[in-house]
């Protein structure tokens, strides 16, 4: 049975509320990390940005030199989008519920 990643974020009045495997969601951390500054004068590119796109997760990074982006499957219950430190997603494997 695969693993479920669920994420409900509330940022101000806005709520972004989706689902997806742990699977697809590592997969697509593994691509658009490439693109993450590792030592940044900007912290927005230490960031990933997780948007809703055509009911599927796109996840996009950068470090001014490289652009990546990537679309995962996802269970979308309420669109949004969001920046979260890329070191905060790539821990999530030491989550598991």
């Amino acid at each position: 049975m695969p693993w479920y990643i669920s994420f409900i974020i509330l940022f101000g009045a806005q709520i972004m509320k989706l689902s997806c495997t742990q699977e697809n969601l590592s997969r697509g951390l593994a691509i658009v990390g490439r693109a993450v500054a590792t030592r940044a004068t900007l912290p927005i590119t230490q960031n990933v940005l997780l948007s809703v796109d055509q009911s599927m997760l796109k996840l996009s990074a950068t470090n001014l030199e490289i652009a990546m982006t990537t679309w995962v499957g996802a269970m979308v219950e309420e669109e949004g989008s969001i920046t979260v430190p890329a070191r905060l997603l790539s821990s999530q494997r030491a989550y598991r519920v």
